[in-house]
């Protein structure tokens, strides 16, 4: 997610807009490069009122005293204005805008001139939000670290010059007009947006330095202004965090203490995005701008922010502040050795530092066309010898493939410039590590192309790493401590702490380490506190904290610990065999119930009160891994279904329709295929072909399989035919990544990747979607749509009587559909659409801000969920034997059936084994314990 950072492949065709330039549609710089209109002398303001829709529901309103328009269904059809223009000329456009809800996502909107797209990067506009904290200073917690605060979504309307998408272009763009009517068509893409005005402007010049430090110098001032970085940042979105940085020279900071004391971080690189701060100066007079940064999250590459004080660049080498590449913290003092004076007059002042990519635009065009050319290259070497390397036949290419020394030859001298550029821009090539590997490699082949055929992936190989440069160049990470306005005169502040300052913290820090922090997991035997353990990241156990003692300690007087488990069985495995086990553990994965379950360690939730309330709102199908022999161990927490994405622009441009079942994927694959495309299916998924025919993995009684026959064969048989049949690709580095590029058009992938394309791959907003899984016909002429993803749970230890009751009350609140809610909302608010929460709650699903067609499809989706069931033995074995004889049928090129039946006998020996040593069936296996699982085929239907 953008959270531990995604690696991208991101296309120049994509990012520029690629389906406008498909379409012979001119680039910014091209239509610039033309000869014709001037620069537009005044301004002209639209009468908001001469309006009209589209396909979308707009709705007249007020805000703030001034009429607006409301757009609440941003994926959907266009508002238009006209325009009178007295003079042709270029301009730039200002709106004035606001959010409708701020839980809506991201906003981003198309725009058409007089009915037509004046250059490629009219695609798409961001609109970015504004956020602020929801409280200043930070609460804290009985332990003394600051408690993460919400956001608040602000509704007040501001203005903004509209820029490329990627912010490759550093200044505001210019739009072309002629004289007379015009029109101004805004396309929906997606988020609701306010609209309260849209001006065409006439382009300022801003000055160089030079002739900004010509002007009449202020009085000189003698006061600095300090601003703690994280301390009242206004941004424009949820995803520039707040970060606790326990390093010497952070400030505030305390030993044994988290603070909130930074900003930003790898959460704060998309393009576009900004954070904003209030200050008051004092004296009028000059100030140097000095910034405590750390940017050791993009190796070799230097981040960039453009500077606005009071809304305006003062002068351009403003417009792109570079902040290199390094560890630990630095001080940017902006001018380096030659630092600018900015002028500052005495009262209230914004500073904005907003990320850009314009000084890579033109190194990253050029890789983008060498990435594009050479994949191209390897489909056509892959079409001429295949896809197995042959160390001993020799190929003469050029005989096959004329012009692929000439071609490969080209790009060498392409690549050779765009590192040199892109050197001369992060300070020299030395750090370009892989990058100047990858180049060796491809020089390599430029003169000995029939090499390739030694080794068919080496094309692939070396577009990749250069396709990882494009993800690099386009992301901007920045953490930020505190912002400085030092006089001329005075001494800058100093960039770390010392060495004795940080000697003595790391010293103190270690020795607080031994003491309670809130986050061990010793045993509170207590029989008036509840002890949870949370076997997810660190940021959802202090937000399952702040809502058990904001709402459930206050409500019932009942203490909650929770604390952080490491993910797995070991810890609680110890914690069990020593008697300090939890009462509630919550995060675990699917087969971990199971395990301790059957061996008496947990409690039979199914037999508790309110039980059917809790599991009536979860997909039935979830349930299936936590109950065995009449007990039920677990609850659902999160549920991610497997869904189809699709890209539209690609599947139309094919003539595909949609496939709804896998007799219309095949042949679709085969179409793709032909035109070099593929689709993605996810590996070791034979579940989805097993539940759409009618198979079963177990017998009833579950002592055997239910698949060793012909269905199940046939069913085992349909997935391998998949590779071997239809030629879909057994192996994919990245779906993510083919699927933005736009190569690999359709695949099933879990629904959190959904919050991968919406959030990291703004260049193809609005061309994707996401459908049902491919189904089969059922007996009765329905298509069924069954499949499994994955999902958490949480379960209750075995106790005493008066902390299993406690334990089990905290867990219906847990549960409800109202805590449920609430902790989605919160950890979007908190962290970002990024901690986006897969709720197995499906009244949950339909308050969050999904698209109201994403969440038809997911509620629909997760009607159609079943999960394996779990018995001695197979919670590992039965998966791993299967996918081991996918393996050796796919690529070892085995026998179908001999290798399924292999796999059988090996299932059935280990369920035997495992089954003998629990005590489930005797030596002669004869059953001594009932052994049985929920068959809920039959009740868990599509919804309608």
């Amino acid at each position: 997610m953008r959270k531990g950072r995604l690696l991208v492949l991101v296309i120049a065709g994509c990012l520029l807009c690629g389906a406008a330039l498909a379409q012979g549609v001119l680039s910014y710089a091209e239509m610039l490069a033309q000869p014709g209109l001037p620069r537009a002398a005044e301004d002209i303001a639209v009468q908001l009122e001469d309006f009209t829709a589209e396909g979308t529901d707009i709705r007249e309103g007020e805000r703030g005293g001034e009429k607006v328009l409301q757009w609440p269904q941003g994926e959907q059809g266009s508002l238009t204005f006209s325009v009178n223009v007295p003079a042709s000329g270029l301009y730039s456009l200002r709106a004035r805008y606001g959010q409708l809800d701020a839980r809506s996502g991201l906003i981003e909107r198309g725009l058409l001139i007089n009915g037509q797209m004046p250059f490629a990067e009219c695609a798409n506009f961001y609109f970015p939000k504004r956020f602020i904290d929801a409280h200043n200073p930070f609460a804290r917690n009985e332990y003394g670290n600051d408690i993460m605060p919400g956001m608040e979504g602000l509704e007040d309307l501001s203005d903004i010059l509209l820029s490329d998408r990627e912010v490759f272009y550093a200044e505001p763009l210019l739009f072309p007009f002629l004289e007379g009517r015009n029109t101004v068509t805004f396309t929906g893409i997606r988020g609701a947006l306010v609209l309260a005005g849209i001006t065409l402007t006439a382009p300022g010049n801003i000055p160089s330095y030079a002739d900004y430090s010509r002007e009449a110098a202020p009085p000189q001032a003698t006061m600095p202004i300090t601003i703690e970085a994280e301390a009242g940042a206004l941004r424009s979105s949820k995803s520039i965090m707040l970060i606790s940085a326990s390093e010497p020279g952070v400030t505030p900071l305390e030993a044994g203490h988290k603070y909130l004391n930074t900003i930003g971080g790898s959460n704060w690189d998309a393009a576009g995005d900004y954070a904003q701060w209030r200050f008051l100066v004092e004296q009028d007079g000059l100030y140097r701008i000095v910034l405590r940064y750390k940017q050791d999250f993009s190796p070799a590459m230097a981040s960039f922010r453009r500077v606005e004080i009071d809304g305006q660049t003062p002068f351009r080498e403003l417009l792109a502040v570079p902040f290199a590449f390094g560890a630990g913290w630095r001080m940017k003092v902006l001018g380096d050795d030659a630092p600018y004076l900015v002028r500052l007059s005495a009262g209230e002042h914004t500073l904005r530092l907003t990320s850009v990519n314009a000084p890579y635009r033109d190194v990253y065009q050029r890789v983008s066309a060498v990435v594009s050319d050479m994949k191209a290259l390897d489909l056509v070497v892959r079409e001429t010898i295949g896809t197995d390397s042959d160390v001993y036949r020799i190929w003469k290419l050029e005989k096959y493939i004329p012009g692929i020394a000439r071609d490969l030859g080209k790009m060498t001298l392409e690549m050779e410039g765009a590192l040199a550029q892109l050197g001369d821009i992060v300070g020299g090539q030395a750090a370009l590590g892989n990058l100047s590997a990858a180049l060796s490699d491809l020089r390599r082949l430029s003169q000995d192309h029939n090499e390739i055929a030694k080794n068919t992936e080496s094309l692939n190989d070396i577009y990749t790493v250069f396709a990882g440069m494009l993800d690099a160049m386009a992301a901007q990470p920045l953490q930020l401590d505190k912002l400085h306005f030092v006089p001329p005169q005075l001494a800058l502040p100093q960039s770390d702490a010392g060495f004795v300052s940080g000697v003595a913290y790391w010293f103190r820090d270690f020795l607080s380490s031994f003491l309670n922090t809130g986050q061990d997991l010793s045993a509170v035997q207590d029989e008036d506190e509840v002890t949870v353990w949370v076997q997810r990241s660190r940021d959802y156990v202090d937000m399952m904290q702040l809502l058990a003692d904001r709402y459930y300690t206050a409500q019932s007087g009942v203490k909650v610990k929770v604390s952080y488990c490491p993910p797995g069985s070991q810890v609680l495995v110890l914690a069990n065999a020593s008697g300090n086990q939890p009462d509630v553990v919550t995060g675990v994965d699917m087969a971990l119930p199971f395990e301790f379950g059957m061996r008496g360690s947990l409690v039979d939730l199914g037999s508790l009160p309110g039980f059917d309330l809790l599991v009536a709102v979860i997909p039935p199908g979830a349930r299936i891994p936590y109950y065995f022999s009449g007990q039920e161990y677990a609850v659902a927490e999160e549920v991610k279904v497997k869904v189809m994405f699709y890209r539209k622009d690609v599947l139309e441009g094919l003539n595909i329709s949609l496939p709804a079942t896998w007799d219309e994927v095949t042949q679709v694959l085969s179409t793709l295929l032909q035109n070099n495309y593929s689709l993605f299916y996810p590996y070791g998924d034979y579940l989805t072909f097993f539940f759409q025919n009618g198979v079963d993995v177990y017998t009833k009684d579950g002592r055997g399989l239910a698949f060793t026959n012909e269905k199940g064969f046939a069913a085992f048989k349909q997935w391998t035919d998949l590779y071997l049949r239809y030629g879909l690709q057994a192996e994919m580095s990245s779906f993510y990544q083919h699927f933005r590029t736009g190569d690999v058009p359709l695949g099933l992938a879990d629904i959190d990747q959904y919050m991968q394309f919406e959030l990291a791959a703004p260049d193809i907003s609005g061309r994707w979607g996401i459908a049902l899984v491919p189904g089969t016909y059922s007996d009765d002429g329905t298509i069924n749509h069954w499949q499994a993803g994955s999902q958490t749970g949480a379960v209750m230890f075995k106790t005493s009587p008066a902390r299993e009751e406690k334990a089990w009350d905290f867990l219906r609140w847990w549960l409800s559909t109202q805590t449920q809610a609430m902790f989605a909302d919160d950890m979007e608010s908190y962290y970002g659409a990024e901690f986006r929460w897969f709720s197995a709650n499906t009244d949950v699903i339909r308050s969050q801000a999904w698209p109201d067609e994403a969440k038809k499809i997911l509620l629909e989706q997760m009607a159609w969920y079943k999960q394996l069931p779990m018995l001695p033995g197979g919670s590992y074995i039965t998966s791993r034997e299967l996918w081991n004889a996918w393996t050796r049928i796919v690529i070892d090129k085995g026998n179908y059936r001999t290798e399924i039946e292999r796999a059988v006998e090996d299932i059935l020996l280990e369920l035997s084994i495992k089954q003998r040593e629990l005590g489930y069936v005797d030596d002669e296996g004869k059953a001594l314990i009932p052994m049985s699982w929920l068959d809920i085929l039959g009740a868990a239907g599509k919804e309608e």
